[in-house]
């Protein structure tokens, strides 16, 4: 349990580089979060991260299930 709070405190800290900021969706306290939230999240993310790269336009759903195939 130690070890996952630890991992959690890591991964947030890493994501703030990006300019990150935890969306109250996932925030744990209030509600049940969860991996499909995660999912939806990241997604979000990839998106703002790399607009750049996609010209403004959104990861397609195929575009999207191809980068959940190289992480799972």
């Amino acid at each position: 349990m130690a070890s996952e709070r630890k991992f959690q405190r890591a991964l947030v800290e890493e994501l703030k580089k990006y300019k990150w900021v935890a969306p109250e969706a996932l925030n744990g306290m209030d509600r049940v979060v969860k991996v499909e939230d995660l999912i939806y999240n990241w997604r979000c993310e990839l998106n703002r991260i790399n607009a750049d790269q996609l010209e403004g336009v959104p990861l397609t759903g195929a575009e999207f299930d191809q980068v959940l195939s190289k992480v799972g």
